[in-house]
């Protein structure tokens, strides 16, 4: 268990961090991802462009990847390029009509920054509450061959190729990765 607190000496620099409860912004984060997950298409997409345009003034952290990235990153071979959503939603919680369109959008999207169309899907979330049967078929429909969840298993032949598990991989340290892909690997 961790500490009530600790202090985080950083290029001589102190920070000192709670974990014993959340922050203003985490808790406004949760609140907010929970209510945008369950309103209705037209009323998501206005939220979100009320939100995008709140955020104008306060400049990211972190940056997400260019087009031009990912499409060089697709072209290495090394790393393939999966769909996911265009909004990020919990599919489960849409009408049918709603899932297909956030599928096929994020699909269209990314066929159009690749060249070709995506094969793999990752689920939103990834948890057995993020999907349904429904989603599945548009998934199928949508051409994926097969999609991913967040339940941290091996792949087996058994396992269905549409509710895959994987490994998230939430370290952005390498030495947390390799520590992560150690407990995997050797349990």
């Amino acid at each position: 268990e961790l500490p009530a607190g600790f202090s985080v000496v950083e290029s001589d620099r102190r920070n000192h961090l709670t974990t014993n409860e959340p922050t203003a912004r985490e808790v406004a984060y949760r609140e907010i991802a929970a209510t945008l997950q369950t309103l209705p298409s037209a009323e998501f997409s206005q939220a979100l462009e009320a939100l995008a345009e709140l955020a104008e003034d306060y400049p990211l952290n972190d940056r997400l990847c260019t087009p031009s990235e990912v499409r060089e990153i697709s072209r290495s071979g090394l790393i393939d390029i999966g769909g996911h959503t265009h909004t990020h939603r919990r599919l489960a919680a849409l009408q049918e009509e709603d899932q297909w369109a956030d599928v096929k959008r994020g699909r269209d999207e990314l066929t159009d920054m690749l060249g070709h169309p995506p094969s793999m899907f990752a689920y939103p979330f990834g948890t057995s509450r993020s999907f349904n049967r429904h989603t599945i078929a548009c998934i199928r429909r949508a051409g994926f061959t097969a999609a991913v969840t967040t339940r941290p298993r091996a792949v087996r032949a058994s396992s269905h190729r549409y509710k895959l598990p994987r490994f998230v991989v939430s370290a952005s340290d390498p030495n947390e990765f390799e520590r992560q892909l150690a407990c995997w690997l050797h349990g």
